[in-house]
């Protein structure tokens, strides 16, 4: 599958061009060669009023939105269950087992829920220098990466056993 592309200020102005021309948005989308729910999308998130569409502030407004802070993590926003999970984390409970204990350690709090990726995400992606080596200290494996679960078999070499020509 393709990787996902923004729209580029060229491909807005034709977009604008052909809305302005009568052109719907599936053959707009084919002659742009973007999926038309790419274009709806954008029509929807920039129109001025319910017949115009302006390319230029349409890209202005997405730039800053591109580039505007996402929702908080979880464990970022609510400090009482990032006190729970690193008071647990310190006991040398995995993510999972405090994804799975949370519930019944709350059973009437459903702000202590979070799961075991949101934990993992928390402990290798997010912290810098000092914090990550203490919460990496409590890891029972001592990575210092995230490495992923599955080996896919498209990595693994191919031998061939001598004399049978087997795979």
């Amino acid at each position: 599958m393709e990787q996902y592309r923004r729209l580029t200020l060229m491909e807005r102005e034709e977009f604008s061009r052909m809305l302005a021309s009568g052109y719907s948005l599936r053959v707009t989308a084919q002659l742009l060669k973007r999926a038309p729910s790419t274009l709806s999308r954008e029509l929807t998130r920039h129109r001025t009023s319910p017949v115009t569409y302006r390319a230029v502030p349409a890209h202005q407004r997405a730039q800053r939105r591109a580039h505007q802070p996402r929702k908080l993590r979880k464990l970022i926003a609510q400090p009482r269950l990032r006190a729970a999970v690193l008071r647990l984390r310190a006991q040398r409970w995995s993510p999972e087992q405090i994804a799975h204990g949370l519930p019944q350690r709350y059973p009437d709090e459903p702000t202590m829920r979070i799961s075991h990726e949101a934990i993992y995400t928390y402990l290798y992606v997010l912290p810098c220098g000092a914090l990550k080596r203490e919460l990496a200290r409590y890891l029972r494996r001592r990575h210092r990466f995230r490495r992923p679960h599955k080996v896919r078999l498209s990595s693994r070499p191919i031998r061939e056993e001598k004399g049978t020509g087997c795979f």
